[in-house]
């Protein structure tokens, strides 16, 4: 559920980078992105995250599983 949330802004940072390198904007899925790190920004009375996410994106079909 984070990652359909988070793959919109996602996309975006990865098209943002990859535009002056390839024609083709590669994909994201959601089933690439690993959570490597999270923790609350102002300790036990906040509800802001910060989050460190590894996304592997993708240019054409995924045909391999993890």
């Amino acid at each position: 559920m984070l990652m359909n949330f988070l793959n919109p802004y996602i996309k975006d940072a990865v098209q943002d980078y990859y535009e002056h390198l390839m024609r083709e904007s590669p994909h994201v899925y959601p089933y690439f992105v690993d959570v490597i790190e999270s923790h609350r920004v102002n300790g036990f009375r906040g509800f802001i995250l910060s989050l460190t996410l590894d996304v592997t994106p993708v240019v054409g079909p995924s045909y391999f599983c993890r």
